[in-house]
């Protein structure tokens, strides 16, 4: 899944399970600016393990994105890597930012969001519904729970009692496509297509 932007906008989403062949030509439109600042995402989903060599062109299961990148035929260069590795040190340095800013339902692509709730008594497994999300990467506490991605056939990531504490917890949640309206937690999980 490769996700393009353009001044923090989604612009185009590229999925190779649906983009047979994908455009070496993406229209951006018209721009305000005459400094536009263009963002590639790529997600790694990991790779096909049902086709082999003699039966399929495996040349496109490559990650990432070939050869160059250009405006107007202009080469862009200079580009910014940034992997987004889940690990303690992003999630501590997300979770001590003093940048975060109200709830707004913009739809904006890779956005993070945070929320907390509190739990009154010793805590219980649990799940954590994200039916109504996209697709992305959910913690608590700092702990990584996995991805979710509303197609499924997961739509619920399990929370091991360990993880919650008595009082106020938190839960972050990175999310590539679609912001729901809450974070819910159930007693089931979901399961099934």
């Amino acid at each position: 899944m490769k996700a393009r932007a353009v001044n923090g906008q989604l612009v185009k989403t590229i999925d190779a399970r649906t983009d047979v062949k994908i455009n070496k030509h993406i229209d951006f439109g018209s721009q305000e600016s005459d400094r536009n600042c263009l963002e590639i995402l790529v997600e790694n989903m990991g790779h096909v393990n049902y086709m082999s060599r003699e039966h399929g062109d495996v040349s496109n299961l490559r990650k990432g994105f070939q050869g160059e990148v250009s405006s107007d035929a202009e080469k862009i260069k200079n580009w910014e890597h940034i992997p987004l590795e889940f690990d303690s040190h992003l999630l501590n340095s997300v979770q001590n930012s003093k940048d975060w800013k109200p709830f707004a339902n913009d739809n904006v692509v890779a956005q993070l969001y945070r929320g907390s709730f509190n739990i009154s008594q010793d805590p219980l497994d649990t799940f954590l519904d994200m039916s109504d999300w996209g697709k992305g990467v959910a913690v608590v506490n700092g702990f990584v729970l996995g991805r979710y991605w509303n197609i499924g056939p997961q739509k619920t990531l399990y929370v091991p009692w360990p993880v919650l504490k008595k009082g106020r917890n938190e839960v972050l949640v990175f999310e590539l496509q679609k912001v729901g309206s809450a974070f819910k937690f159930i007693d089931k999980p979901i399961l099934g297509a």
